[in-house]
């Protein structure tokens, strides 16, 4: 018995060896133990589809691999120059890729085509891509050798990643970014930099694309673009490399209805808002000023010199629409309000902003009191049509109190309207010593042209000023909180006083910009920075 039973054990662990075997045989697992393998797979040679041939018009292309591979999406990711419409099919074996073409488009004539697999191809386990690969074949009896690099940067001028470089053949139309397939195309890496290889000699029409939907046209609205704004040409035995800027094309401005009247103010609306939008007044100067509100342009004229008409233009000057304007019969007493509900003392000065044109204020109109009713009066500095400038003229406020007030009857809108309530804001105030001041010592090649600078702080202009005349300036910016701020500067080309965006259609590339980190300003510190537009850093004017 006891034989017995130790025979039975013995059978049924054999066979459970042999099940364990051969489940592991039935899957293709990676081994345990063992040096990770950091190697892609290797093309075979010997059995795949010879390269580089010539007079070849091939069914199916074959390329094996020495291990099992994995290919992600081979309609997206392998890049066939000159491309084709309908594209080739793709079956994926354990180690194999082959890329059939007897349902795609037909070969051009005398024409060198190549695939470039785009680490589309990696090992099984691990995914070691492939890379480097590409397979080339000639319909005619030679390859062609010719090759165009391509940087592309952002407006930021860091490099474009996926954006698709293509080139075109017909370089007369402007069009034939919409209508055609470019002759050949490649993509940006992740150091912005595409290379178009096997051109034929020629002259081409240079653009580039965010190509999301994979058409290899441009027919996505608002879709960034680069382009070059005349043809390359390429010669035998010549090497050529290109910088291109990307850029979001500006939208076309469009007005959702006729221009007219509210607040005393004649208004436009756009969607969406477009602060690049502009108005003529015929004649002009009737206009005492404007306003943006979201997507609205305020503006307001004169009272009984009415404009005989408004021309909406964009900032090159195209003419949107030109409306004739009904007269400002009624005014609209609308209530006189800030356009903030707090203030800030900055070296003793403050600024209040209006929802509509004041006329006149008060020398006494701003005040604070304590609860006895003792008032302390701020005195007006300087007054526009929509900015109030206010300061106090002792070292610092003799009352508690940070409720500032102005009494009904104080102001007048330039409309005769007359203030009717009281208004208030809550203060607070910014001791000098607890500030910051920024030295900027700037240069520019070109003293001809004019450059904008913008001192950010958090994605908001804190100071603005205009350089044109001169190669070096000093921009001395006293009274900063502290903070971490940045300069953007760009080259601002028709002198309008804004960076104009790009438009393929007009020929005009955006305005290019520069963007420059700064030290983190501290209490009581001075900091001095060297800012320097420099052409060979980054900065120059792409295209």
């Amino acid at each position: 018995m006891i034989n017995n039973r130790g025979a039975s054990r013995s059978k049924l662990g054999a066979i459970l060896i042999v099940v364990i075997f051969l489940s592991q045989c039935a899957n293709p697992v990676a081994p345990n133990g063992g040096p990770r393998d950091s190697e892609p797979p290797r093309l075979d040679v010997s059995k795949s589809t010879p390269n580089e041939q010539t007079l070849f018009q091939p069914e199916k292309i074959k390329l094996y691999f020495d291990e099992y591979i994995e290919v992600k999406n081979p309609s997206r990711n392998v890049i066939i120059s000159p491309p084709m419409d309908p594209k080739p099919a793709y079956e994926v074996g354990s180690d194999y890729l082959e890329i059939d073409f007897t349902e795609a488009d037909s070969f051009l004539a005398e024409t060198t085509y190549s695939l470039n697999f785009d680490n589309a191809i990696s090992d099984f386990n691990e995914g070691n891509a492939v890379e480097n690969l590409i397979f080339v074949f000639s319909t005619g009896s030679y390859l062609d050798s010719l090759s165009l690099q391509v940087k592309i940067v952002t407006e930021e001028e860091k490099p474009a990643e996926g954006i698709t470089v293509m080139l075109y053949s017909d370089t007369a139309s402007d069009s034939v970014v919409i209508n055609s397939l470019p002759t050949y195309f490649s993509k940006t890496n992740a150091e912005g930099l595409a290379k178009l290889q096997y051109l034929k000699p020629g002259t081409y029409k240079v653009f580039a694309l965010q190509d999301d939907n994979l058409t290899l046209k441009y027919d996505i609205p608002g879709a960034p673009v680069a382009f070059l704004k005349d043809p390359v040409t390429l010669e035998a035995d010549s090497t050529a490399s290109l910088d291109l800027s990307l850029f979001v094309p500006s939208p076309v401005p469009k007005m959702t209805r006729k221009p007219f009247l509210k607040n005393n103010a004649y208004v436009g609306v756009f969607n969406p808002s477009d602060t690049f939008v502009h108005c003529k007044l015929v004649p002009d100067a009737v206009e005492i000023g404007r306003q943006w509100k979201k997507d609205s342009l305020y503006i307001w004229v004169k009272p009984g010199e009415e404009p005989d008409s408004l021309i909406w233009v964009t900032d090159n000057e195209e003419q949107i629409r030109r409306d004739t304007l009904p007269p400002l019969i009624e005014i609209d007493t609308f209530p006189i309000q800030s356009r903030s509900k707090s203030l800030t003392f900055i070296d003793q000065q403050a600024s209040v902003l209006w929802n509509q044109p004041i006329t006149s204020i008060s020398d006494s109109a701003f005040f604070i009191q304590d609860s006895l009713g003792q008032r302390f009066n701020f005195s007006v500095k300087e007054h526009k049509p929509f900015m109030t400038v206010i300061q106090f003229e002792v070292d610092s406020i003799p009352i508690a109190s940070r409720k500032l007030l102005v009494l009904p009857q104080q102001i007048q809108s330039s409309y005769g309207y007359v203030l009717s309530d009281t208004l208030s804001w809550s203060f607070s105030v910014k001791e000098v010593e607890n500030l910051s001041e920024l030295i900027l010592n700037l240069r520019f090649p070109d003293s001809t042209v004019q450059y904008i600078g913008h001192l950010m702080k958090n994605n908001s202009v804190v100071k603005e000023r205009r350089f044109t005349g001169q190669n070096e300036y000093l921009w001395e910016i006293p009274f900063l909180e502290p903070s971490s701020y940045q300069l953007k500067v760009y080259l601002d080309r028709n002198k309008n006083g804004r960076q104009d965006g790009g438009d393929y259609w007009k020929s005009r590339q955006a305005e290019p910009a520069k963007t420059f980190s700064l030290e983190p300003l501290r209490e009581n510190w001075t900091i001095e920075e060297e800012i320097d537009w420099d052409y060979e850093a980054g900065s120059k004017e792409l295209n």
